[in-house]
């Protein structure tokens, strides 16, 4: 018996080492969102630092045949044979996979406000500033997951001299995908309602006025980062053919770009068919606006799903993700004269604002 199965053992360990020799590598783990190691190039120098056996090890890794299927049986068994409340501090609630961000760290929310604050001092002493904070899933997650100490920082983002909007009451779980950690754009009534009577915006457009399009066979970040076996969701977008004369200019690729891009969805993030994805400069410019108003929104990659519900409400929209472009940089593109200023986040920037140059 033990003979049998150390051959049996063999014969799987052979025919999974000939078919990574035979299949063709995956450039991208779409489940992963991320590029796959490449095949490392043999140099004398690569193997006498060591550097090519490390990479050749990646590489293996990366491209092991059925290497979804291993990750799944792995995650199947952590949590039917030994009972793991978590994958990768991944859990599941209500359908819902919710990311565990624990625990809150007062000196990055403090940090937040003093960006805020740095931002005001240098371009906003004349400007309406609001700031609003977009609680994660985990927020609406049992009593018993761990959590970041929202009140906390709540309160400490509120100690800004800026006017603070609420949106914890205008969401709920049901609100975001199953599989991302995003909000969906069409279930956004509510937000736009708060947000609209603090900041003073008109919409033109109502929200039933929307024609809904949308793509089947979604599965968003925390899909591939927990290898649990889920069924698929769709991603909507609101279009409007108010909207079809709107133009939208990425700075960082230098090219008018789609409000929604329908390609993105079959690209490594799905969720970059709202205004192309994260960028760091991008406005969107509306002609026909019934107002002159114009709006500067500092954010993440939540208010990619949001500036396209606004455009029939201000004249120009610009959004600035300083994730990636230095504060200090930005008076060389905008002029922030007579622009009213949000400042949207999630809280789990808030508790990395580390992350904002």
């Amino acid at each position: 018996m033990n003979k049998l199965m150390t051959i049996s053992f063999m014969a799987l360990i052979t025919v999974i080492l000939l078919l990574g020799i035979v299949l063709p590598d995956d450039a991208i783990s779409y489940s992963e969102r991320r590029p796959l190691a490449k095949k490392p190039e043999w140099t004398w120098d690569a193997v006498m630092s060591g550097e090519y056996f490390d990479d050749l090890e990646k590489y293996f890794l990366d491209h092991m045949p059925f290497r979804e299927k291993f990750k799944a049986l792995k995650v199947a068994i952590e949590l039917e044979v030994f009972h793991k409340s978590d994958i990768n501090d991944l859990y599941l609630f209500n359908e819902h996979l919710i990311k565990i961000e624990y625990p809150y760290h007062q000196n990055m929310g403090l940090k937040f406000v003093n960006y805020i604050e740095s931002i005001e001092d240098l371009y906003l002493k004349d400007n309406k500033v609001f700031v609003a904070i977009i609680p994660d899933k985990n927020y609406f997650g049992p009593n018993t997951s761990l959590k970041l100490d929202y009140e906390q920082l709540f309160n400490d983002v509120q100690s800004g001299d800026y006017e603070y909007i609420d949106l914890v009451g205008s969401l709920n779980l049901e609100d975001y995908y199953f599989t991302d950690p995003h909000w969906k754009q069409e279930n956004l009534q509510a937000v736009l309602n708060t947000l609209s009577k603090a900041m003073g915006f008109d919409k033109t457009i109502s929200f039933s006025d929307y024609e809904v399009r949308t793509f089947e066979n979604f599965y968003g970040a925390y899909a591939g980062q927990s290898s649990i076996d889920l069924p698929s969701e769709s991603l909507s977008y609101l279009y409007h053919d108010d909207l079809k004369d709107l133009t939208v200019f990425n700075y960082e690729n230098n090219a008018f770009i789609s409000l929604y891009d329908e390609i993105a969805f079959e690209g490594i993030d799905p969720y970059d068919v709202f205004v192309g994805g994260a960028s760091p400069l991008i406005e969107i410019v509306n002609e026909n606006a019934t107002s002159d108003k114009e709006l500067i929104i500092f954010r993440d990659s939540f208010s990619s799903a949001l500036a396209p519900l606004l455009a029939d409400a201000y004249s120009k929209i610009t959004l600035v993700d300083t994730r990636y472009i230095t504060h200090t940089y930005l008076e060389n593109f905008i002029d922030f004269k007579d622009q009213d200023v949000l400042f949207l986040y999630s809280t789990l920037v808030v508790n990395n604002s580390v992350m904002l140059k």
